[in-house]
């Protein structure tokens, strides 16, 4: 299977100070990769490699097409991306106005407007808010709706940068959910976060430190690499540490990701 993104040879400095050297990285479709790595680990500086917003040496490699002056343009039509700050999306005062602008800079007809804005509110949950007015929205309402701005052109590639540090537990599961009905749809998803706590709603795992993978596994496997984790600045989530901590007791099997699962092991 081709990969859909593939990064080749990555070198990139601010000044003298070294953020990637020989970094590589490769991501397969209709996957949902976590980045891990410590504030200052460069997670942010590689969206902006990856959208073709700052030069550096190596190849990327995008769906096939290789990352290029010439090429960035159009690549950029199949990456939606979600900030960490939603306020960052809107550039109108409702929130079907704002879902509407995306689709008349890109010259869709009414009809198909209001079609694709139907479709998009439904999928997130969001048709109660086409009639609000931004301001008036919570932090977590402004998120769902800045996740339908991304997909809205329904993206091969998703990219959520810190998306989900300033939404409460309550948006914070809801979101995790849509993104795995979107990756079970084709999309891929490349969650980039210092919180390894989201990583259990992913398929993958990659952690970045000292400017290069250090790790990129399958969600279980790499919960086993907890020396990874701990030499990276960064923690296994609760319930998989916790259970890999029983294991050394023989009270459980394998590593759980989900309290119901590891009370119902140990209980049983």
């Amino acid at each position: 299977m081709q990969n859909l993104v593939e990064i080749k040879k990555l070198d990139f400095s601010y000044g003298e100070k070294v953020i990637f050297k020989d970094f590589d990285l490769e991501i397969k479709p209709k996957r949902f990769v976590t980045i891990l790595g410590k504030n200052g680990s460069g997670k942010t500086t590689l969206i902006n490699i990856l959208m073709g917003l700052i030069d550096s040496k190596g190849k990327i490699i995008i769906d096939g097409i290789i990352l290029s002056k010439e090429t960035k343009k159009f690549l950029r039509k199949d990456i939606g991306i979600v900030f960490e700050n939603p306020d960052e999306h809107f550039v109108t005062d409702r929130v079907y106005d704002e879902l509407a602008f995306i689709l008349e800079s890109q010259d869709y007809q009414k009809d198909d407007i209001d079609d694709k804005i139907v479709k998009v509110s439904e999928l997130i949950g969001i048709e109660d808010l086409l009639n609000r007015k931004i301001i008036s929205l919570s932090v977590g309402e402004k998120q769902l709706v800045a996740l339908a701005i991304a997909i809205i052109n329904k993206p091969k590639l998703l990219i959520m940068d810190e998306g989900l540090s300033n939404v409460d537990s309550y948006y914070r599961e809801i979101i995790l959910k849509i993104l795995n009905v979107l990756r079970k749809r084709g999309m891929t998803i490349i969650n980039i976060t210092s919180n390894s706590e989201d990583s259990v709603y992913g398929t993958d795992i990659v952690i970045i430190n000292n400017g290069k993978v250090v790790l990129n596994k399958t969600l279980l496997r790499a919960y086993k690499e907890e020396k990874e984790f701990i030499n990276s600045g960064l923690s296994l989530p609760l319930i998989a540490d916790l259970s890999l901590k029983l294991k050394y007791y023989n009270l459980t099997n394998k590593v759980y990701i989900d309290e119901k699962s590891l009370v119902d092991e140990i209980w049983k």
